[in-house]
């Protein structure tokens, strides 16, 4: 990237631009996340104790009554009632998740690469490369909260961008005499496609469309952060390492004086345990005064941790007097992608950003999509009155089966101690004080009152009843929760019911297939296409190191479909049809004619369809026959140093 400054007057009106943008959103969201603290909160089935207040001082009273609670926990069950909040929420939530997860992320690997059988060995080498970028990226555990945040919000936000790691080599030093034949150690940036979940009560998008269509149509799409200082150097580090962008004020965001905060977008996330308590300030020097009051000489306090606004906006550069070298040649009019990274107040990056068909970068799954945006319920919002109303009816059962055994009465207070009538301790003596100058009887001092229970002994089956509406609501059965279900069927009848009743479960995956999943892999081949360096790489297939020349891989590239769990390589690839022509070849003998030959290299593509590996370890082939038209005679050997990216 070409070096540019950017003036003063419009790294300022960028500021700006981006504190508006949060404002606006983040006010216009306020009822998405009031929506998602009530889901939160009936997801872990957290109740509020009646006496527990929030802390915003240094942590000590929200420290000793959550420790005294703890001690307390069984002193309360015997004297208090505890509210019983019975688990709908979190059970329909996590089998729809379930599913989610087996249809995505069980297979190896999770994106497949399908070809042409001729530029077979292009495809394993990308598909090798991707399930490289899954490990460190760790694709299986950012799409696993992505699903979660899907079902519980019907809101998830994710974010897919080219990103480095720093990494150390260990190599070879023959570059003098004196260190010949010595290994040594360097640090070095490992290329990679990112794909990060982000925090639903952090992000914003644009409110003039739907949440599943802003990356195509909206305007703008960020998230906050808080990061402490030695991930802002790591973040500044891994910026100047890619040289996608320009960096700016790198040393001016770790000044004290100009880091203040004016503005603060940051959420919160609601409470939802009796006995951690979440702080809404995190304090740096709290968290070091015991370290500092030991170090000598000057002592370094970080009062707050740093808030990060990443912003993907849509803005005409010569409008914000961004006259960087690509814009030259742009119309007045003419719009374009940039990132925005401010720290607090102070802008740190500026980013121009390519990417398949102009898309944000950042997607919004909204697998309950019908057209009326934030308003749509989720599944976990769609169970919050059942799950309330079976608490509800539970816990008056409990209270019938409490107050049968804990009776009300009358008793004189003059002649037994309150404490002892209500000692919990049920073989505990009661002591009567009596006097000679009155004629009362024992049991004229104590009158039990009789408990009626009528009206609260079917309370639990009409609960059970509700809970079952619960899974007609969003299509599921005790099978598909890993209970028994009742019931004469035979093994061709369940597996019939079992594939109508996931038809309900297909739904959201069609849906997030075509708002993420679909733009996510085309995203992921535009950096592979643009980023990717040649090298060599271990294939997953045959166990081999493959290698590629780079200009093959990037005319090729769009050529590829990525395949997924909803759209695996052998749907893609049809592998029914072709072991169905197989065997029919076999009982045809003017096929075998025509395509007895090519029988082999037939099976073997489709083995590797199928996902076998190694299956080029049993083929036997002529010395010297070529194995992929697109392997290059003389490959281009791996490229090492701190380029953009560096080797991957």
């Amino acid at each position: 990237m070409a070096e540019y400054t950017i003036h003063q007057d419009t790294q300022k009106t960028l500021v700006e631009l981006v504190n508006s943008t949060f404002e606006h959103a983040t006010t216009h969201l306020e009822e998405l996340h009031t929506k998602m603290e009530v889901v939160d909160v009936m997801y872990a089935r957290y109740t509020a104790l009646k006496d527990q207040t929030r802390h915003n001082g240094d942590g000590t009273d929200a420290v000793q009554k959550a420790m005294q609670q703890c001690s307390g926990e069984f002193r309360d069950l015997e004297s208090t009632f505890v509210d019983v909040n019975i688990p709908l929420i979190v059970s329909q939530v996590d089998t729809a998740v379930a599913y989610l997860a087996e249809l995505y992320l069980s297979g190896s690997p999770i994106f497949p690469v399908v070809s042409d059988p001729q530029f077979r060995k292009t495809a394993e080498y990308i598909e090798t490369l991707v399930d490289k970028y899954s490990t460190i990226s760790g694709y299986p555990k950012e799409l696993l909260m992505f699903f979660k945040d899907a079902m519980k919000y019907n809101y998830a936000p994710i974010n897919t961008e080219w990103d480095v790691i720093q990494e150390w080599e260990n190599k070879l030093d023959n570059s003098n005499l004196d260190n010949a034949g010595e290994y040594q150690t360097r640090q070095i940036f490992v290329g990679y496609n990112k794909i990060r979940r982000l925090d639903p009560y952090n992000t914003i998008h644009d409110m003039s469309v739907l949440p599943g269509d802003n990356h195509k149509d909206g305007e703008y799409a960020g998230y906050i952060y808080l990061s402490t200082p030695s991930n802002l150097s790591a973040l500044i580090t891994r910026l100047s390492a890619m040289d996608l962008g320009y960096l700016h004020n790198t040393g001016k965001v770790f000044d004290a004086m100009q880091n203040q905060r004016d503005h603060s977008y940051w959420r919160e996330k609601p409470q939802i345990s009796h006995y951690v308590t979440t702080e809404t300030e995190f304090s740096w020097e709290r968290y070091f005064e015991m370290a500092a009051s030991h170090k000598r000489g000057k002592t370094e306090i970080y009062k707050d941790l740093f808030e990060v606004k990443v912003l993907y906006r849509r803005v005409r550069p010569k409008a914000y007097g961004l006259l960087s070298p690509e814009t030259k040649g742009m119309k007045e009019h003419e719009y374009r992608i940039y990132k925005f990274i401010i720290v607090n107040e102070i802008l740190l990056y500026v980013q121009p950003v390519y990417t398949a068909y102009n898309s944000l970068p950042i997607m919004i799954g909204s697998p309950m999509e019908d057209g009326f945006g934030l308003q749509t319920q989720s599944m976990a919002e769609s169970t919050v009155p059942m799950q309330k109303a079976v608490s509800a009816m539970t816990n008056i059962r409990f209270h019938s089966a409490r107050r049968a055994i804990s009776d009300r009465a009358i008793y004189d207070a003059t002649a037994i101690a309150p404490e002892d009538v209500n000692d919990a301790n049920p073989s505990a003596k009661i002591a009567v004080q009596t006097n000679s100058l009155t004629k009362g009887r024992l049991a004229d001092m104590y009158y039990s009152i009789p408990y009626d229970s009528r009206g609260t002994d079917h309370v639990i089956g009409d609960a059970l009843t509700i809970a079952g509406w619960t899974n007609e609501l969003n299509g599921l059965n005790r099978a598909q929760q890993g209970q028994f279900q009742k019931g004469n069927k035979t093994r061709e009848e369940f597996s019939t019911i079992m594939s109508n009743a996931d038809m309900r479960q297909r739904l959201p995956a069609i849906m997030l297939e075509f708002q993420i999943f679909m733009p996510l892999k085309q995203m992921m081949k535009m950096n592979i296409s643009r980023f990717s360096e040649a090298h060599k790489l271990r294939s997953l297939t045959s166990g081999k190191e493959v290698e590629l020349d780079l200009n093959t891989l990037r005319s090729v590239m769009f050529d590829f479909r990525m395949g997924d769990g909803y759209t695996p390589s052998s749907k893609l690839a049809s592998t029914d049809l072709i072991a169905a022509s197989m065997q029919l070849i076999q009982s045809s003998e003017i096929l075998q004619q025509q395509f007895g030959p090519a029988l082999p290299n037939i099976f073997a593509h489709l083995m590797t369809l199928g996902g076998v590996k190694g299956i080029d370890n049993y083929m036997t082939q002529p010395e010297g026959t070529p194995t992929d038209a697109t392997t290059p005679t003389q490959p281009t050997q791996p490229q090492t140093g701190a380029g953009p990216t560096g080797p991957v």
